[in-house]
């Protein structure tokens, strides 16, 4: 099934904020919430930019959309603790493989990907793991890294998208650069992503991988790490 509104609109604010178009992000807001995203889908929205685009964007977006007056006060977020589990339920069966390839390209970057990348922002909660695939998958695959995009397409039909709902992500991202004229059909990067995509669905159905894990959530090992910072709660 295709990307509902809702998600379709978290991958386009996404994705334009990663494009530095801070004044289109107000209005998309407004059509995240209008087609029901919740206060803290929004705010895992964002925040999951410190992963895929780094702190700097993502600082600049929170304030963009917070001086718009839509993004609400108080929405607990992973800040303390030891790190969930993200990491080896997106990797599943080749994290250690995954986690190894990371360790030989530069090990101390493998363990900031590992603990504080995943384990920290990508268990953040506010939105579902499937979320959070398709607007890895969508980024990665305008960004022309299809290697990595290839991992978490799988892990995204895993965790319960179909290939329509990842094609339509795909096509949300490209819509959104700047880079890319349309049609964007015909553009190269595009036609390689869709490559690996079809290779993605091949593997999925093969190994039947489709919705093996729909509604995984991330673990803590201390559930008291998802909150508040301390000194927001004092004040």
């Amino acid at each position: 099934m295709p990307l509902s509104s809702k998600d379709e609109g978290l991958v386009r604010l996404f994705m334009t904020a990663c494009f530095h178009q801070w004044d289109q992000l107000p209005a998309l807001g407004r059509v995240c919430l209008d087609a029901g995203t919740s206060a803290a889908e929004l705010r895992g929205c964002i925040r999951h930019m410190c992963v895929l685009a780094g702190y700097p964007p993502c600082l600049a977006a929170t304030a963009t959309l917070k001086k718009a007056g839509l993004l609400e006060e108080d929405v607990p977020g992973k800040t303390v603790g030891l790190p969930g589990n993200a990491f080896s339920l997106v990797y599943d069966g080749v994290a250690n493989k995954v986690y190894k390839r990371l360790y030989t390209l530069d090990g101390v970057l493998g363990e900031w990907i590992r603990v504080h990348a995943y384990g920290d922002v990508y268990s953040n909660p506010g939105l579902n793991l499937r979320q959070k695939q398709l607007i890895t998958s969508a980024f990665l695959s305008e960004a022309n890294m299809h290697d990595e995009m290839f991992g978490h397409l799988l892990a995204a039909m895993r965790f319960g998208a179909d290939e329509a709902a990842c094609r339509a992500a795909i096509d949300v991202a490209f819509r959104a650069s700047p880079a890319v004229p349309p049609p964007h059909e015909e553009h190269p990067v595009y036609r390689k992503a869709l490559e690996v995509l079809n290779k993605a669905v091949d593997k999925a159905q093969r190994d039947g991988l489709q919705g093996t894990m729909a509604g995984a959530q991330v673990a803590f090992a201390d559930d008291s790490s998802v909150r508040l910072p301390l000194w927001r709660q004092a004040s």
